[in-house]
């Protein structure tokens, strides 16, 4: 085929020149999709809530000005195209007794619009007629005044009497941690946006309206839009790095001209026509493939180094340059498209999640990887001859494979050491897939989310549906016991439910007439948060609603699982509902993960013809992974889905050096029979190509650390130490194992 190649040069670099002009016409045709919802399964698809905090000094949060701020705000809100709904201290209704109203306003305010918890109330009241004789009406006799559920404020415009009325009710401490902070330093409004609407749009109207008055917006859909602008700068800084990487690690191996400017120009035409196509084909560049062009530039420069190396001998050997470019190609080919299979399975084994983004990304990257296999095999074999003077061979010491070829029990003995020291501190690794990974620390709109976590209880909501009525004596210590476990529970902010609906009213009946309003009210408070909710699960039984800080996904999934088979909760919410398909995530990645292993394996004992070979392969390949999960342990990083991938990609990649290093055995013991001097010459003239082509991995990852995505950084990061580990597993442990195991 190096021949045939060879022969027809002329018309192959004409396809090729011209596959790369037409892939070059399609990179303006090329977008960037870079939300970082399509990362959270179903995210896309849900409402998403914008909170709107208007902070002040503790005690000073309802003053006049601030109050009637957050009420303009949200009747201004609620009249957007997109916002579904908008919660407001004054323009939610909220279950007082207005001051100077008798009963003849209950059943005004139950003909109205505006007092839809009314129903809910009287529901209550009447499912426990022993501790309520007389009914609706003798709760709003002894309370002195009609109990209604209802805005504080109803206008446009409040006036200095509904402002004071209404910071009577807020004052109440049972309202403290919802629409007034913990510590009465803020007020808080919510909207609840279409998945579709503009986010930014409804943040402006919310300034303008406000005035003078300090309003801070914080939520998802404020926090993906601050990632993306940050991202923008990405996809062409971290593949300029990678190339930048790459060059110089050519530049100090070969130091000549055929070994510097052709990997890279096999390499730059492999990213052109992947990223051309994608062009084409209207296939935007997400989150994900922010990684494909420097993996990409990597693999192929990769695979370059070692065809370059092997000419060079082939030269050095009295070849004319047509026959050592043929017998490169003739040697290497094969080694290279075991390695590129190799990698391209490992990205594929992310295809079994269920996530598109992921899947776009592993597509993408295997069949990227596959192309870069075919330029750079099918054209560095018709450039090496005509590029002027040949590299200098790669042949080098041995170094640490001598050492280890030398001595291979002491060279198992130490990786032995090394493993059992990863697996120890890999026991401090721990699942936690946290909404906020993605997001810097320093960035105000996470500090924003925080206090609204510690003052509001968080905009995250967990459900719990109990299976009782807690009208009856049983059914209210049932979810009396739920909602103590729950307060208990790392992460929960705030419970809500008809206990607290239940209990305010009972407690109000048994003390008699309150002549003071502001007594009344506090006794009552606690019917806000839960109205909603006993409203909403009437039909089916008791709902808490829970309101969490950035909890694990994987602990909110183990609480609701634990919380059904104890108490028989079902769980529900836009919480569960992410944090449950966060979970299935990452088991799918670890079977993606074992399936690309067993194939992996499969691909180099077919390439050695031996069992034993593709045995002594696990080995230097899984020390690596090791130390990622060492290196985790150590540095105290959780096991995401984001970090899953680094085993999978990686995985593929650190078989590289193998590979090559097999193929070169399997040569020399063709030519010999000594299995000791076979392995000598194999690390004396492969070592250099092998470390050569880790290095080539470590520069082209390390320009991921550049980005400013955090799960991509940290992706980087520990894509290092994977290679870092194969590489000395390469020139230590694999000597080893071909001195012990392969012959």
């Amino acid at each position: 085929m190096g021949t045939a190649l060879l022969r027809h040069r002329r018309a192959l670099l004409a396809l090729f020149a011209l596959a790369a002009v037409v892939a070059a016409l399609g990179l303006p045709r090329l977008e960037q999709d870079l939300d970082p919802r399509a990362l959270v399964p179903g995210a896309r698809s849900q409402p998403a809530r914008v909170a709107f905090l208007f902070r002040a000094a503790p005690g000073e949060a309802l003053a006049d000005a601030r109050l009637a701020a957050s009420h303009r705000v949200a009747r201004a809100l609620a009249s957007r195209p997109g916002v579904q709904r908008v919660d407001a201290p004054t323009t939610t209704p909220i279950p007082h007794v207005p001051v100077a109203r008798g009963l003849a306003a209950l059943e005004e305010d139950a003909e109205g619009d505006d007092a839809p918890g009314l129903d809910t109330l009287a529901a209550l009241v009447e499912a426990a007629p022993e501790r309520l004789p007389g009914g609706l009406s003798a709760l709003g006799e002894r309370l002195g005044g009609a109990l209604v559920v209802a805005p504080l404020v109803r206008g446009p415009a409040p006036s200095p009497d509904e402002l004071a009325r209404a910071r009577e009710v807020l004052e109440a401490p049972a309202l403290r941690g919802g629409p007034v902070g913990r510590s009465g330093a803020s007020l808080l409004v919510v909207a609840t946006l279409a998945p579709d609407a503009d986010a930014a749009a409804v943040v402006r109207v919310a300034e303008e309206v406000a005035g003078d008055v300090r309003v801070e917006a914080t939520g998802a859909p404020l926090l993906e839009a601050a990632l993306k602008a940050q991202l923008a700068r990405d996809p062409e800084l971290v593949a300029g790095l990678a190339a930048l990487g790459n060059f110089l690690v050519l530049f100090l191996g070969f130091r000549r001209q055929a070994g510097v400017a052709l990997p890279m120009l096999a390499a730059g035409a492999s990213v052109l026509l992947v990223l051309g196509t994608l062009g084409w084909l209207g296939h935007p560049i997400t989150l994900l493939s922010i990684i494909v062009p420097p993996l990409l530039l990597t693999v192929a420069v990769g695979d370059a180094v070692h065809l370059v190396g092997r000419y060079a001998e082939e030269r050095a050997l009295g070849r004319d340059a047509d026959a050592a470019a043929a017998r490169t190609h003739e040697a290497m080919a094969r080694a290279c498209f075991a390695t590129s299979l190799t990698t391209a399975l490992g990205l594929a084994s992310l295809a079994w999640a269920e996530l598109p983004a992921l899947r776009d990304f592993a597509l993408v990257g295997a069949a990227g990887v596959l192309v870069a296999y075919l330029v750079t095999v099918g054209l560095l074999p018709l450039l090496l001859p005509v590029a002027g003077r040949a590299p200098r061979p790669a042949r080098g010491e041995l170094g640490l494979a001598g050492w280890a070829l030398a001595h291979p029990w002491r060279a198992l003995g130490a990786s032995a050491l090394v493993l059992v020291a990863a697996l120890v501190a890999a026991l401090g690794v721990r699942a936690e897939t946290r909404l906020l990974e993605p997001f810097p620390a320093d960035e105000p709109l996470v500090e924003r989310a925080d206090f609204l976590a510690r003052e509001h209880g968080g905009l995250r909501r967990l459900t719990l549906t109990l299976p009782v009525d807690p009208a009856t004596p049983a059914g209210l210590a049932e979810v009396r016991a739920l909602r103590a476990e729950l307060a208990s529970e790392p992460g929960v902010a705030r419970v809500a439910g008809p206990d607290a609906l239940l209990d305010a009213a009972w407690a109000t009946l048994a003390e008699g007439p309150l002549p003071e309003d502001r007594a009344t009210l506090q006794a009552l408070a606690g019917l806000v948060a839960a109205l909603p909710t006993w409203r909403d699960a009437t039909a089916e039984g008791a709902t808490l609603e829970v309101g969490l800080a950035d909890v694990p996904a994987e602990r909110l999934v183990a609480l609701g699982e634990r919380l059904g088979a104890r108490h028989g909760a079902r769980p529900g919410g836009e919480a569960w509902r992410t944090s449950r398909a966060l979970t299935v995530l990452g088991r799918e990645l670890a079977v993606g993960f074992a399936l690309a292993l067993g194939l992996i394996l499969l691909v180099i004992a077919v390439l050695g013809r031996s069992l034993r070979a593709g045995l002594a392969s696990l080995p230097p390949n899984l020390l690596p992974l090791e130390l990622v999960l060492g290196w985790m342990g150590l540095r105290g990083i959780p096991f995401t889905a984001s970090t899953a991938m680094v085993f999978a990609v990686c995985l593929g990649l650190a078989v590289d050096g193998t590979i090559h290093v097999l193929v070169r055995y399997r040569e020399e013991r063709g030519r010999r029979e000594d299995p000791r001097i076979a392995a000598v010459t194999t690390m004396r003239e492969s070592g250099r190509g092998v470390r050569l082509g880790g290095f080539t991995l470590l520069a082209g990852f390390a320009a991921l650390l550049a980005s400013a995505f955090p799960p991509i950084a940290t992706f980087a990061e520990l894509s290092l130490v994977a290679i870092a580990g194969a590489l000395l597993a390469e020139l230590v442990l694999m000597p080893a194992m071909l001195r012990l195991v392969v012959r």
